[in-house]
């Protein structure tokens, strides 16, 4: 009887050890027309260049064969690439090299080096170092052969018999290594490690470093899209791309860029889109959004800085700063919108921009210029250099070293001018005086109305 004329088996394959009938038409032994052998399933899968996906350890998961991948949990797979481990039910690595999904359910790794996941329903699509858990990751100072160097005294992070997953950046491998020694000298750690197989001894790097062992699972529905060293730890939560960003609230997004942080569960449906070391802190910070730039910081809700460098919102909430440098706002429902060094220490106060301008009472407003002070309630300083406007509901104009302090008095403009009477006006000119109640002066040079209700048109 032929082969093609016998019957299907009744019961099936019953184990990956039943035997079955294997026609080799490549081999002329037994007859020009081909050979006839007996082997079981696995013989005739490991034998076949053509079979490439098998089962793995976990109930109806399966693998890529021959590449060190493993899938132990449940309907699971890890079907690509190599050294990738899908260690959960229903989760997945489809490629890349030494991806790790362990301690969450129904998760997914696209690709990349190095990846792990412990959370449930999370989703890395590729980069090098992410972590969707609680961990940390940095850059080193250098490496050295067997040995790390960090900044300043992490002892206490690094211990011996700790697991690092490492992703040298400069030879662009990735792999593990036990911590065998951990000391402090001169303001930098030494970590002597010993390097898995897949890591070769360094040479003066500079590699990125995670201490797998220190790292825990707690995330669940959070997405990395790639980058390097990116951690996600809060549900919901995404980060984009870039390098050493990290997440620790819910419903938050982090774009891009490098060493963003959202440190602590209050800083929650927050936002960084960008930029170098912004900061979003618990645990206010709730509902905030920093655009970009360098070394911004958010300590307080619904508040925004949209860019520039080194700007801060402290304290209270609802307050914005558009850009510029070195900016601060205490205050709730403030405003800055640019400039450099400006302060508002006040509530619903604002200043457009220039530089070194402070207000320190509510309602005040500076327009811009430089090393004004608007400290008086609902008072304004429009522009100018070292202008004071201290009354209440008081305004100084523009110009140089005026001074408004007497209820909604104003100067207008000039130079050393200085109203003290209530309802007063100084126009312009230099060195005049307005000491009198609802007294007038128009201009000129040192003028005094110092009587109520008195005027000097100018001279």
């Amino acid at each position: 009887m032929i082969l093609t004329q016998r019957t299907y088996s009744p019961s099936g394959f019953t184990t990956n050890q039943t035997l079955i009938h294997v026609v080799d038409t490549n081999n002329p032994t037994q007859n020009p027309a081909g050979s006839s052998y007996k082997a079981t399933i696995d013989e005739a899968i490991s034998g076949s260049p053509f079979v490439v996906i098998v089962s793995g350890t976990g109930v109806n998961s399966s693998i890529r064969r021959d590449v060190n991948n493993f899938a132990s949990g449940n309907y699971s797979g890890a079907l690509g690439g190599r050294n990738n481990q899908s260690l959960t039910s229903h989760s997945m690595v489809i490629g890349g090299y030494n991806n790790i999904v362990s301690g969450g359910t129904h998760s997914f790794i696209g690709g990349g080096q190095t990846n792990f996941s412990s959370s449930n329903n999370g989703n890395i699509i590729g980069g090098v170092l992410n972590f969707l858990g609680n961990s940390s990751s940095q850059k080193t100072c250098n490496a050295l052969n067997y040995t790390i160097c960090l900044y300043g005294n992490q002892t206490s992070q690094y211990s011996n018999s700790d697991v690092l997953l490492i992703y040298d950046n400069t030879n662009n491998c990735s792999g593990s290594a036990t911590i065998t020694g951990s000391t402090y000298s001169g303001g930098y750690t030494q970590l002597s490690v010993d390097l898995s197989l897949n890591l070769p001894s360094f040479y003066y790097t500079t590699p990125y470093v995670r201490n797998l062992t220190k790292s825990n699972a707690g995330c669940s529905n959070s997405v990395i899209g790639g980058g390097i060293g990116n951690t996600v730890f809060r549900d919901s939560s995404v980060i984009g791309s870039g390098i050493l960003n990290k997440i620790e609230s819910k419903g938050s997004f982090i774009g891009s860029g490098c060493k963003n942080n959202m440190f602590g569960f209050g800083t929650c449906f927050s936002v960084i889109g960008g930029g170098f070391s912004n900061t979003i802190n618990s645990p206010g910070g709730q509902k905030s959004v920093i655009g970009g730039g360098q070394c911004n910081t958010i300590n307080t809700n619904y508040s925004n800085i949209l860019g520039g460098r080194n700007n801060n919102i402290s304290v209270g909430g609802w307050s914005s700063i558009g850009g510029g440098e070195i900016n601060l706002i205490s205050g709730t429902t403030s405003v800055i919108v640019g400039g450099s060094c400006n302060t508002i220490l006040s509530n619903c106060s604002f200043i457009g921009g220039g530089r070194c301008n402070t207000t320190t009472s509510a309602y005040s407003t500076i327009g811009g210029g430089r090393n004004n002070t608007s400290s008086g309630c609902n008072s304004t300083v429009g522009g100018g250099r070292n202008n004071v406007s201290s009354g209440c509901y008081s305004t100084v104009g523009g110009g140089r070293c005026s001074i408004s302090s007497g209820y909604s008095s104003t100067v207008g403009g000039g130079i050393y001018n200085s109203v003290s009477g209530c309802y007063s006006t100084i126009s312009g000119g230099k060195v005049n005086i307005s000491s009198g109640n609802t007294s007038t002066i128009g201009g000129g040079f040192c003028n005094t109305a110092s009587g109520p209700y008195s005027t000097i048109g100018g001279g």
